[in-house]
């Protein structure tokens, strides 16, 4: 299986959210079980957003083999790609610098969407893409990608922090 013989195309139904093959959304790292769920409960809602962008990645048959969602972020001005997912039969196990895999040609494909979604919305956005990974080093190398100065934190709500 070639990750080149897939295309992108664009869900914008609300329904449409349901044909995403569960796998997609459970092997994405992570993600729980209670993750995956509000995903699926909410998905629907996150595809009528309009600064939302949810892609498949089809086969020659039509049948989904991959997922891609991204936003455009006001504050930052940037893309930011949420979820990325590619079913494991066409996932390479020895990508290589500058080789064709999921997350770069994902990036490419954002890349290109750019002027367009830039143009609709009469806003400029900075020349990066934003994403969460569990692999950093691995699109350091892989991608040229560089950490970004701000990190996300996770703050607990509760009494023994002055927030409950």
């Amino acid at each position: 299986m070639k990750i080149d013989e897939l295309k992108f195309v664009r869900l914008n139904q609300p329904g449409q959210f349901d044909l995403i093959p569960p796998k997609l959304l459970e092997q994405v790292k992570g993600n729980s079980l209670d993750d995956t769920e509000r995903l699926r409960e909410f998905g629907r809602m996150v595809i009528i957003n309009p600064l939302a962008f949810i892609y498949v990645l089809v086969d020659p048959t039509s049948k989904i083999q991959g997922l891609l969602w991204f936003e455009l972020s006001i504050m930052s001005a940037t893309f930011h790609i949420r979820l990325l997912s590619l079913d494991k039969k066409y996932q390479d196990k020895k990508v290589k610098p500058g080789s064709d895999n999921i997350m770069s040609r994902a990036v490419k494909f954002v890349a290109g969407l750019r002027p367009s979604i830039e143009k609709r919305y009469n806003f400029k956005t900075k020349p990066v893409i934003l994403a969460e990974s569990t692999r950093p080093r691995y699109c350091e190398k892989y991608l040229k990608a560089k950490r970004c100065k701000s990190v996300s934190i996770e703050i607990p709500i509760g009494d023994d922090n002055g927030t409950g």
